[in-house]
């Protein structure tokens, strides 16, 4: 796995847990990240 595969893999995952946790970034944030 290339390093920018694991780091893209992380962010990903860090903000799908803060979604998760603050339903106002979670409102923004599904309007505005790309899903993969």
């Amino acid at each position: 796995m290339k390093g920018t595969d694991h780091f893209k893999r992380t962010i990903q995952m860090y903000l799908e847990q803060r979604a998760e946790e603050d339903t106002l970034f979670a409102q923004r944030s599904t309007a505005t990240l790309p899903r993969t």
